[in-house]
């Protein structure tokens, strides 16, 4: 991953206040206006971005092996226990 670039979500993903599984994840209604357009405003993946949503790379934390990328709206895995979650 680049800082500056633009990649796309492959799965669903929640967005979280933070790098990393045991952080908050981020209300539907925190999201950017951008990132609640493209994410579920309802039932059980509310506020999760849907798979194919193009997103902007802010900055990148790497916790062990695992690969953690900042959108606008707050924090996504990019890689996550050997799988690829955005391209």
């Amino acid at each position: 991953f680049a800082v500056g670039q633009t990649y796309t979500t492959q799965v669903i993903l929640r967005v979280r206040e933070d790098a990393g599984t045991d952080k908050g994840v981020k209300p539907y209604e925190a999201l950017t206006s951008n990132a609640r357009a493209n994410a579920y405003s309802s039932g059980v993946n509310k506020g999760c971005l849907k798979a194919g949503t193009r997103v902007t790379c802010l900055e990148i934390k790497e916790i062990g092996s695992d690969v953690w990328i900042r959108i606008p709206s707050g924090w996504i895995a990019g890689y996550y226990q050997n799988k690829v979650y955005v391209k």
